[in-house]
């Protein structure tokens, strides 16, 4: 139901829901709000005026609105006007409250329809001004209680989210709001506290983390009607500028020059997460770089705190942030069925912000995902139609207004600056002669490079400087280096050979200086203009520096070349181990990795005769994703990462899948041919307790068979205690053993009936020739009253009597005879719920004298 006020929250109206105008008709089942939240106020709903097309579309610290439609004809729809607020109660007892905002009125072939559209009342905030407020070094409980100070508003449930600081100058509550989130890292849920009929307390929680992982599993064919990914690098960076804090201007009022982290240096051998020099203003993720860079360099984008005045804690921010953003915005919006509102169903409930799982083979590769619920939304009447989002972003509450809030506010800061920085042209144009430069051609040719490397069994190591129009190449083979920067006629390199195991040898040399202990030249040798080699230098001092410099050099260099003989030795002899933590060799079988003991480790290529594949010795191997077989194959083995399963499909069908849940692992087996889900085994930590859960369970989330079988052999359980939910049918017999001293275990038989029957007995008196037996309550309340299902009552007098039971109600009965004296009695009833016969049929079986035909 929808209940509707006036600004001052007194209830107008109550609107009941209209299915026959909504996409199929449903009933009375199917409605959101249950019938015992029908009328909390003792009203009586307007009669015969319905809602319909109710969507409640709700995101993770976002857009919180609901739209609906009544017929406009009807009278009471003047209720439905701007600045009213609608109610309802959600699915988990919540009340929510929005505030009608906009009122379309349409004329058309469906007749005469009046849609609203409105927000939840906390926007209300928006209206709320915080002038100038520090929180400092506090709890985010104190945080967002200075946020909400002078409105109806108060923080309600808060996490322990650390000490932190911000501020709130000149902005709305609800950006101050906003901001608490983000500083301290919490998700924000609405609470309204709703007594006798009008709003008494409005709360802001702030969570760590709305929802949780549930283990729900959406799946193609099961309840998902429809799939829609969506992948977005259109805010991917690979590096950012950080920015903090101002300095202000008095005469303007404006601020200045920002801060920068330009001073501040990382390292990775000192613990930080990547290498950055000082003076570098930006820092930048490699992983990303090497991913989403273009060719070789970064895509930039700033990063702002408006606050921070400290420089190594504004590049951990600008790092920190740079981290959400390196990653592409991936959605993926599903139609679903909410077989939670459908069945009851506890664990198929799906909350915002939960983390749940989508499955679909028919995708190519199948589609296994797990993410959050960063958006849902319920059309309160038909679940059938609800809508979630999964991402791994969040957008943030009320961003459009918000965010014209701040840039409003950044522009009014900046125009002191701005008119003393004498940034614009006479004519009004930007002046733009700061981006003059020269940019080295060469060092732009080495960052923006996009060769590659190859190993051929033709052409060795080649290397090009481009993979499909390449105009230079090097190439390793057979011991000689060779070089070439052009092609002949049938489209092969014309190689040069540049170097090999006797030395280098090129036509052409490019280098600064060459120093050497003699120089051979040619009699074509060229000198620079205004030099004269035949004339003698008079510097002698320098000249006989330089033969000093000259034979010292040569000394080294015969040191050096002495002990790089005895190292080549040495390993070619293995004396001593190899002075790498390990090295490649290429050889005509693969590529074989050793260690620094010259042992194999790694080993890729044919290690066998037709054998070809990738051996590991004492290693490990690490991968997002692992999967079997060759590319296209319909039949594989898959295995993934995080909440990826272990998979084995079979025909394209999934037969065998292994999950990592919260709380453990679940296995899950399919029958492939059907493709649908037969049963799922899991460790269980919920109402039926703690243990091991073993259920058959299809697609759909009902029941499937299960069958335990050991043929010609033992099943033991091993229990405290089985329970059996629903019938249970034995082909054999039903025993009870029992442990005795002399004969040992003792097998002792049920006793059998058509019916499920309970029995109570006991030994009572006769005195003065009555007995009443009273039967227990417990016993009553199990079994069939005697008026329905007649008792079966057994006598056995412990003296000489004739006793006879002369009366019987639903409760008791009373056994006559002559004198006093002890009997026992026994009472056998039809257990209730379990009657699978009429009163009477068994005894028309015994009355029809069958037996005279026998006889």
């Amino acid at each position: 139901m929808l209940y509707v006020f006036n600004s001052n929250e007194q209830l107008l109206a109550i609107y009941k829901p209209d299915t026959d105008q909504t996409h199929a008709p449903g009933t009375s089942l199917d409605y959101f709000i249950a019938a015992n939240h029908v009328l909390p106020y003792g009203r009586e709903q307007v009669a015969g005026c319905q809602y319909y097309d109710a969507i409640h579309p709700e995101q993770i610290n976002g857009e919180n609105v609901f739209d609906f439609a009544v017929p406009a004809d009807h009278s009471s729809s003047q209720y439905v006007v701007e600045g009213n607020l609608v109610a309802f109660r959600d699915i988990d007892n919540y009340w929510q409250f929005f505030e009608i905002k906009r009122v379309l009125d349409i004329h058309g072939a469906g007749g005469l329809v009046r849609t609203a559209h409105c927000e939840h009342v906390v926007y209300e905030l928006l209206d709320d001004i915080v002038t100038d407020l520090r929180p400092t070094e506090c709890s985010a409980y104190t945080a967002l209680n200075t946020a909400l100070t002078g409105t109806r508003w108060q923080a309600g449930i808060v996490d322990d989210l650390g000490i932190n600081s911000t501020n709130f100058y000149y902005e709305s509550a609800l950006a101050a709001v906003q901001k608490v989130a983000q500083v301290w890292g919490g998700e924000i849920k609405i609470r309204l506290d709703v007594t006798g009929g009008v709003i008494a307390n409005r709360y802001i929680d702030l969570r760590a983390r709305r929802g949780m992982d549930t283990g729900k599993q959406f799946a193609y064919a099961k309840d998902i009607d429809g799939i829609e990914r969506e992948a977005d690098i259109t805010e991917v960076v690979t590096a950012l500028y950080g920015r903090g804090k101002g300095v202000e201007i008095e005469e303007t009022g404006g601020h200045g020059r920002r801060l920068t982290f330009a001073d501040v240096a990382w390292s990775v051998a000192n613990g930080d997460p990547v290498d950055k020099t000082a003076g570098q203003e930006w820092v930048g993720d490699p992983d990303a770089l090497v991913q989403w860079g273009r060719s070789g360099r970064h895509r930039f984008s700033a990063f702002e705190d408006d606050e921070e005045t400290d420089p190594a804690v504004l590049l951990r921010k600008t790092w920190d942030e740079l981290q959400q953003r390196k990653t592409p915005r991936v959605t993926y919006k599903l139609t679903v069925i909410e077989l939670e509102r459908l069945t009851g169903y506890e664990h198929e409930k799906v909350r915002l912000g939960d983390t749940v799982r989508v499955i679909d083979r028919k995708f190519s590769p199948p589609l296994l995902v797990s993410a959050r619920v960063i958006e849902l939304k319920r059309d309160l009447i038909r679940p059938e139609n609800t809508e979630i989002t999964l991402g791994n972003f969040m957008p943030t509450l009320a961003d459009g207004v918000i965010n014209l809030q701040k840039i409003s506010q950044k522009v009014r800061d900046r125009a002191g600056v701005w008119d003393r920085g004498n940034q614009f042209n006479a004519d009004g144009t930007l002046n733009t002669s700061w981006l003059n430069g020269i940019i080295s051609t060469l060092q732009n040719e080495v960052l923006a490079g996009n060769g590659t490397v190859t190993i051929t069994e033709n052409n060795g190591i080649l290397i090009v400087d481009h993979p499909t129009a390449p105009t230079k190449a090097l190439r390793l083979l057979g011991g000689v280096l060779a070089i070439a920067n052009s092609k002949n006629e049938q489209g092969e390199w014309n190689w040069r050979t540049f170097g090999n195991g006797d030395g280098f040898t090129a036509d052409e040399i490019n280098a600064g200086q060459i120093r050497a202990e003699v120089l051979t030249i040619g009699p074509g040798t060229t000198f620079e203009d205004g030099y004269d080699p035949s004339v003698a230098n008079d510097n002698a001092t320098a000249a006989q520096t330089v033969a000093s410099q000259a034979a010292s050099d040569a000394a080294a260099a015969s040191t050096a070349a002495s002990n790089a003989q005895t190292s080549v030795n040495n390993h070619a002899n293995q004396s001593s181990p190899h002075n790498l933590p390990s090295y490649v060799v290429l050889t005509n079988q693969g590529v074989k990795v050793f260690d620094n003991l010259n042992a194999l480790r790694v080993f890729l290529g044919q290690y066998a005769t037709g054998k070809y594949g990738l051996q590991i010795f004492n290693g490990e191997i690490y991968s997002t994703s692992i999967k079997s077989g060759n590319p296209g194959d319909n039949s594989y083995t898959y295995i993934g990462t995080g909440f990826s399963p272990f998979s084995i499909i079979q025909n394209r069908n999934e037969a065998l899948s292994i999950w990592v849940m919260d709380n453990g692992g679940m296995m899950q087996f399919y029958d492939s041919a059907a493709d649908d889900m037969r049963g799922q085994i899991l460790a269980m930590n919920d109402a039926g307790g703690q243990g091991l859960r073993i259920m058959g369970r299809k697609n759909s989330g009902f029941g499937c068979p299960v069958e335990i079988a050991a043929w010609g052999q033992t099943i033991n359980l091993d229990s405290d205690s089985v329970y059996v939910q629903g019938d249970l049918y034995t082909w054999g017999s039903k025993d009870a053993v029992q442990l005795t001293e002399s004969y040992g275990a003792v097998h002792f038989s049920a006793t059998e009936a058509l019916e499920a029957r309970f029995t109570e007995n006991g030994i009572s008196e006769i005195v003065d020739g009555q007995c009443k037996i009273e039967l227990p309550a417990i016993y009553l309340e199990s079994v069939e009253p005697n008026s329905v299902y007649e008792w079966v009552i057994d006598i056995t007098p412990y003296y000489r009597d004739c006793l006879f039971v002369t009366e019987i109600t639903d409760t008791y009965f009373i056994v006559s005879g002559v004198g006093s004296g002890r009997f026992a009695w026994t009472v056998s009833a039809v257990r209730r719920g379990f009657k699978r016969f009429e009163s009477g049929s068994i005894d028309d079986v015994l009355n029809d004298n069958w037996e005279d035909e026998v006889i």
